[in-house]
């Protein structure tokens, strides 16, 4: 054989044997970083759930692989907290809400109390007057009767101003709560 076969020859096994070897060094180093990939894709599309599971190996993609996974664990967490927080606020809205409602109502009827107690007064005071015409003593007695019931109306409408008061920041309350659902969310 002459020397320059045996050269080419020598040189095209060579070029064969480096070929060889670099697909299936490649086959190793990629089958990692496919999987990485995969997971990685996963997690871009919201499925947290899966993780890199990788050969223990003293490389970078093997490191690669376990800052992912321990930043997947990470993000499963503070959804977790997300969603316990939220839940924590709905639930506190909604007793809030409860509230108010049981808030308004009694305001409600308290004024219709009022008003009621009132109009008998203003009645009983009228009624009064006209008889006191004849008795002085009778007179005396319904303006003090009449000036209570005046009085009891202001307190009451104080109160009621105040549980209006209340019943608005409240409503404030509801609603803040309600954009810090949104911005959770």
């Amino acid at each position: 054989m002459s020397q320059t076969v045996f050269t080419a020859l020598v040189l095209t096994l060579g070029i064969f044997w480096t070929g060889l070897l670099m697909f299936l060094a490649t086959g190793f180093i990629i089958r990692p970083l496919q999987q990485l990939e995969i997971v990685v894709n996963k997690a871009a599309e919201g499925n947290l759930s899966d993780e890199v599971n990788l050969k223990l190996s003293n490389d970078e993609i093997y490191d690669i692989g376990q800052a992912f996974n321990r930043m997947l664990q990470n993000m499963r967490d503070i959804i977790m907290t997300i969603e316990e927080n939220t839940n924590k606020a709905n639930e506190c809205m909604l007793q809030i809400s409860n509230l108010a409602d049981n808030a308004f109502r009694h305001s409600s009827h308290i004024s219709q109390t009022i008003d009621e107690i009132s109009e008998g007064a203003e009645n009983s005071a009228a009624a009064i007057e006209d008889t006191a015409e004849s008795i002085e003593h009778v007179l005396v007695l319904a303006g003090d009767v009449r000036e209570k019931a005046l009085h009891s109306k202001r307190l009451s409408e104080t109160m009621v101003e105040a549980l209006d008061g209340t019943s608005e920041a409240t409503v404030g309350l509801i609603k803040g709560l309600e954009r810090l659902v949104e911005q959770n969310g």
